[in-house]
């Protein structure tokens, strides 16, 4: 696994159960099966978690009902043009290291992968709200 930016190694982060206030939803933009995935290991310890098919990624996004702190995706281009705004967790078999590389906060996580890992990706960006 490869860490981009100013983040530290993913798994190099303890799971955290519960460290720091933060607010809004964690989105999910993925295949279908990997979403439900996320989105069960993700709901064990994160307020929310939303799946997205890629082509509601722009509404979501602009929706003044719904404030996103994280995206988890295999589909970073899609999240170009935020590239200061959102942390996002990127998940692949053989990630696209440059892309990455233009996020300003942003964790490899390298398919296939375990809970923990996805947990320690999702943390180093975002921590758990506190239980």
């Amino acid at each position: 696994m490869l860490a981009v930016s100013c983040v530290p190694e993913a798994s190099q982060i303890p799971v955290v159960m519960g460290s720091a206030e933060f607010s809004g939803v964690i989105l999910v933009v993925e295949d279908p099966f990997i979403r439900k995935y996320v989105c069960r290991i993700l709901g064990r310890v994160h307020d929310e978690a939303i799946e997205a098919e890629p082509r509601n990624v722009a509404s979501i996004l602009e929706s003044s009902d719904l404030k996103v702190r994280l995206i988890v995706t295999n589909e970073p281009q899609l999240f170009v043009g935020r590239l200061e705004e959102i942390p996002l967790v990127y998940t692949s078999a053989f990630p696209d290291l440059a892309l990455a590389a233009r996020f300003r906060w942003c964790q490899i996580l390298r398919k296939p992968f375990l809970p923990q890992d996805l947990l320690r990706a999702v943390n180093a960006l975002a921590p758990a709200k506190s239980m």
